[in-house]
């Protein structure tokens, strides 16, 4: 999240796997911007603001289990505000939300708010900003984050010892989270009995009633469906935990990991372009990549032969 981007629709931004949701002002100044990585899934939401000038992007999350919602926003120091300003924007969303951006010390009118709606302050007292003013070093917080008592155990925040060569500092939130597995499983359509699926569909709306209610048509026409697809096509068990699962080779090391690698880059330039030359590299690839793993085997079988010939003798 960042607040003041300075950008106007003239100015394109690209991050490499990240999708940017932007605020822009017309005048240059100002503006706000999300990037969300692409494994987020988000809905960007409208807001109508009776204070127009309050800067504000409003997201939906999808796909992370306890944070619904995700308010970002900059206030401007010059513009005037008041406490029906701020209750607005602590009653846009219900729970699982973050309420994080440069608020421009308006204190008192913002935690009014922040506690009428159920909402905790995530802030530590560490300084947000720092800077020259009149010779003199100054310190101040205006970048806060506030989230719904609901989630508000989950997160930590903290300032770094970083600001990018602005006089914000910048702040790390985490939070711990379980990502939504939406799909479970999914239907096996390679080993589908097409024949044995089509002969239940037959038998099955051969005397389907048409009802009058275009719904409870529609609901019997899928319970049928469901019901051909279980018998025909199986289901495809999806790991729910491929990290808890997955056991590395204890024989694998990088330089078989490398060689893996630029066997399968042979691969797919052979594909591309199928030449004797290509051919050629593949199958040298191939053959050395073989090698080595063959070869890390059985020396890591060797080493557990030896260990339990060593317990022999000396015990």
């Amino acid at each position: 999240m960042i607040s003041e981007t300075w950008l106007d629709e003239e100015d394109s931004v690209r991050v490499g796997n990240y999708n940017i949701i932007r605020r822009d002002r017309e005048d240059g100044y100002g503006g706000v911007c999300i990037l969300f990585h692409k494994s987020v899934k988000i809905i960007q939401k409208n807001v109508r603001m009776t204070n127009t000038n309050i800067e504000i992007i409003y997201v939906q999350i999808l796909n992370i289990a306890g944070i619904n919602n995700i308010i970002f926003l900059y206030s401007p120091p010059t513009i005037t505000t008041n406490q029906s300003d701020w209750d607005q924007i602590f009653r846009i969303a219900g729970t699982g939300t973050l309420v994080s951006g440069d608020f421009n010390r308006r204190g008192e009118m913002i935690y009014q708010a922040m506690f009428e709606n159920n909402y905790m302050c995530l802030n530590n007292g560490a300084a947000t900003r720092i800077r020259i003013a009149d010779g003199n070093w100054q310190q101040s917080s205006p970048d806060i984050s506030f989230v719904t008592t609901d989630i508000a155990i989950k997160f930590t925040w903290y300032s770094t010892n970083e600001s990018l060569g602005s006089d914000h500092i910048v702040i790390k939130l985490t939070y711990g989270y379980e990502r939504l597995h939406l799909y479970t499983k999914k239907r096996n359509y390679k080993k589908a009995k097409w024949k044995e699926f089509q002969e239940v569909c037959e038998q099955h709306f051969s005397n389907l009633p048409i009802l009058n209610d275009v719904q409870s048509s529609y609901d019997t026409f899928v319970n049928k469906l469901d019901y051909a697809a279980e018998e025909a096509i199986p289901w495809i068990k999806i790991c729910q935990d491929p990290n808890n699962k997955f056991r590395p080779k204890p024989y694998w090391d990088s330089n078989i990991s490398k060689a893996v690698a630029e066997r399968r880059l042979a691969l797919a330039k052979l594909r591309r372009n199928p030449t004797p030359e290509n051919y050629k590299m593949y199958k040298e690839k191939l053959g050395f990549a073989q090698n080595l793993i063959t070869t890390a085997r059985y020396k890591k079988l060797d080493r557990v032969l030896y260990k339990y010939w060593l317990r022999d003798i000396y015990h």
